[in-house]
């Protein structure tokens, strides 16, 4: 597990400042913090290997899944995290946030 641990924290580092490791339901994930009550999820680091598949999971206020993406390769859950960001911005800026709405997302 400890090299899985190191594999994940690496990873994490990898990715940039604003990245940080955080259990959610029991597992060790990286997250990502998008202002606003909007963060991210990547599930499925905690494994080493070149071909593992993360996946990313955006979360408004810790109980509404906004979002999903599975099947995320390592190498591109920053540019997908980059995405989810910008959905987070767009829905910023286009006034108060309607839960409702976050639903159906």
């Amino acid at each position: 597990m400890l090299g899985c641990n190191k594999a994940q924290d690496d990873l994490c580092k990898s990715l940039g400042a604003k990245f940080y490791i955080s259990v959610v339901d029991g597992e060790r994930c990286i997250c990502f913090d998008c202002g606003n009550k909007f963060d991210v999820e990547i599930s499925g680091t905690n494994k080493t290997g070149k071909n593992n598949l993360a996946k990313l999971y955006l979360w408004y206020d810790a109980r509404i899944c906004v979002k999903y993406i599975f099947d995320v390769p390592y190498r591109n859950i920053r540019a997908r995290v980059n995405e989810l960001q910008q959905l987070v911005d767009k829905i910023i800026s286009e006034g108060p946030i309607d839960e409702s709405v976050l639903h159906s997302m």
